[in-house]
């Protein structure tokens, strides 16, 4: 037996179809359908809705932990380069894909929004990636995680000069190029 009773029919593979796009236990999922009328897009909306208020609960509730572990990310195009730091609490979760992509996220932010100099870490918040804010991005990777994550530093600069030229080092760099942007433990620019 499923464990769903006539008076809740389910069409075949809706179950399976959810869990594969959200991950989530399939008791959450049958809560979601239930709740929804048995409409899967619905329920989705539902989840997803659900989840942003969890993790904005884990979020406010980690914030005050101390992060002493992260990963620096460069940036470096031929008219402008940019560095940012990620700090977490553990360097498991650093080395973690989501912190990851969070960090790439944040480097491609920071990169397109084209501000040149020292950044207040703060205000690289406000920036969007794919028109998302990085603020939900970080609410989403902080709930995943369920360890606080800061932006320790930001700096880029608009190269307006053929003369110029850039450097860049990372310490125990991680991966030789996500997209463009460099990964290490340290870096300098």
């Amino acid at each position: 037996s499923s464990g769903i009773n006539a008076e809740w029919p389910l069409r075949p593979g809706v179950l399976q179809k959810l869990r594969s796009e959200t991950g989530l236990p399939f008791i959450k999922i049958k809560d979601a359908l239930r709740v929804n009328d048995n409409n899967p897009d619905k329920a989705l909306i539902w989840l997803e809705k659900k989840a942003v208020e969890q993790n904005w609960a884990k979020a406010q509730k980690v914030s005050g932990r101390e992060t002493s572990h992260g990963l620096v990310g460069i940036v470096q195009k031929k008219d402008f380069v940019s560095m940012i730091t990620l700090q977490c609490e553990t360097e498991s979760v650093a080395k973690n894909e989501h912190f990851i992509t969070l960090l790439h996220q944040s480097a491609v932010a920071l990169q397109q929004s084209q501000a040149s100099g020292i950044i207040d870490p703060s205000n690289i918040l406000d920036k969007t990636v794919n028109g998302i804010k990085l603020s939900e991005l970080f609410t989403q990777t902080i709930g995943r995680l369920g360890e606080n994550i800061k932006t320790k530093s930001c700096f880029s600069y608009k190269i307006d000069s053929p003369s110029i030229s850039t450097a860049s080092y990372l310490h125990r760099k991680i991966t030789s190029d996500l997209n463009g942007i460099s990964l290490g433990s340290i870096g300098s620019l």
